[in-house]
């Protein structure tokens, strides 16, 4: 085998392991939350989580064009995925999107996403770091908490921040 050949396999392989890491990176982390919530006797969907730390880049209820016009329908997440050999899930960026522009608008650090039953477990000292992050992970990639985040940032562009309900 050339020089080149075995350069050319080399970049391949590295090139797979870098295209294909978020994928299992996912697929592992939903596996082990599955597994998880099995032993907690707990369903994944079920336990609740606050959205107390999510972050807004906008003065809210903005009046800009943009978030005037949206719809809940504008409003889609994405992924803050470290990249790397070992792609990590480090938070959820909001973005409101139409025909014209696109805004980032609000953002959910991994790190500031709490969920109150795996904090108990955790300060009993009954749950990894590495366990509650996978859990944390897994639900903050659900479609229920997806559906929870759309809605809760739909409200608070139309209403407001501070609105006492009423």
């Amino acid at each position: 085998m050339s020089g080149f050949s075995i350069i050319s396999l080399g970049f391949a392989f590295l090139l797979t392991v870098l295209l294909t890491g978020r994928y299992f990176y996912f697929q592992e982390i939903r596996s082990t939350a599955r597994r998880n919530m099995k032993e907690l006797e707990v369903e994944l969907e079920k336990i609740d989580c606050s959205f107390e730390q999510l972050v807004y880049f906008i003065t809210l209820p903005s009046h800009l064009p943009i978030t005037e016009n949206a719809a809940k329908e504008d409003i889609h997440l994405k992924y803050d995925v470290e990249q790397g050999m070992f792609p990590r899930l480090i938070g959820l960026k909001v973005y409101i999107e139409n025909r014209k522009d696109t805004l980032m608008i609000a953002y959910l650090s991994m790190e500031q996403f709490r969920i109150p039953m795996l904090d108990r477990l955790y300060a009993r000292e009954e749950m990894t770091k590495e366990t509650y992050r996978k859990i944390a992970s897994a639900k903050m990639m659900s479609s229920g908490t997806h559906k929870e985040i759309i809605d809760e940032v739909y409200h608070q562009l139309k209403v407001g921040q501070f609105d006492m309900g009423g």
